[in-house]
C-alpha cells in the first residue's frame, strides 16, 4: 500500500516511477525515494539481504537526490529505541525514539499540524502556511543538528516530523564573508560546509538587487 501510494503521488507530479529491487537498477535512478512500514530492524535486514544497504549508503555519502518516507525518514539516523543495536544509514546524526509521554495513545494515528520552520520554502509550495498531514507512527528522530528540521508537529511532545539538506554545491552570498569572520565557526555550519562562499555587503544598489533576485528565486540562501 505505502509503495503504490507513493507511486502514484510522484506520477501524478510527472514521475516516471521505477521500483528498485537490485543494485543494478538502482544505479540507472536519478533520485532515489525510499518508504517503509514495519519495524525498524527488519526493514535494514531486508535491504541487506537483497545487497541494496551499502548501494543506498553510497547514494547518501554522494549527496544524491534523496526522499525518505515514514520509516525511511527513520532509517536516515543513526540508530533507533524500536530496534537496539542496529544501525542506521547514520546521514544525520541523531537517534529514533518512542512516544513516552504519560497517557498518550500510541501509535499517533490520526491528522496533525505542521510548524514549518520556513513556510516559503520549495517544500512546501502549494500548502497553507500551517498544513495538517496524516501521521501513523510509535517512533520519530531526534537529530542531533535541530537546523535541518524544516518542519515540527506535537503529540505529547514537539518532535521533527522531517528534515531536509541541500547537497553540496552552488553559492551562498552572506554579509559576514568579508569582514574577517571565520567561516569554520558560524553558526550557519551546514550552510557554510555545503556551498561555495563569497561575500557581500551589499555594498551598492546593484548588487542588493542582485542578490534580492537571486534570493527570492531560492538559487541561494542568505
Amino acid at each position: 500500500g505505502n509503495l503504490r501510494s507513493v507511486s502514484k503521488a510522484l506520477e501524478h507530479e510527472g514521475a516516471q516511477v521505477a521500483l528498485v529491487d537490485s543494485p543494478e537498477r538502482l544505479a540507472d535512478a536519478k533520485a532515489v525515494v525510499l518508504p517503509g512500514v514495519g519495524s525498524f530492524g527488519d526493514c535494514v535486514r531486508n535491504l541487506q539481504e537483497r545487497s541494496l544497504w551499502e548501494p543506498l549508503r553510497d547514494w547518501l555519502k554522494a549527496d544524491r537526490p534523496f526522499l525518505g518516507i515514514c520509516l525511511g525518514y527513520q532509517m536516515l539516523f543513526e540508530s533507533s529505541e524500536e530496534s537496539p543495536g542496529i544501525r542506521g544509514f547514520g546521514f544525520f546524526g541523531g537517534q529514533v525514539k518512542k512516544f513516552t509521554t504519560a497517557g498518550l495513545k500510541v501509535p499517533q494515528i490520526g491528522w496533525n499540524q505542521l510548524d514549518l520552520a520556513e513556510p516559503r520554502h520549495a517544500l512546501w509550495r502549494g500548502l497553507p502556511a500551517q498544513p495538517h498531514v496524516y501521521f501513523v507512527h510509535s517512533y520519530f528522530p531526534e537529530p542531533t543538528d535541530p537546523s535541518i528540521v524544516t518542519a515540527r508537529s506535537t503529540y505529547g511532545e514537539t518532535f521533527a516530523a522531517s528534515v531536509f539538506v541541500a547537497r553540496p554545491g552552488g553559492l551562498i552570498v552572506t554579509c559576514a564573508s568579508t569582514s574577517g569572520y571565520n567561516h569554520e565557526y558560524d553558526n550557519r555550519y551546514l550552510w557554510m560546509n555545503k556551498k561555495r562562499i563569497i561575500g557581500s555587503h551589499f555594498a551598492n544598489y546593484r548588487e542588493a538587487w542582485e542578490a534580492n533576485r537571486l534570493v527570492v528565486k531560492r538559487a541561494i540562501h542568505p
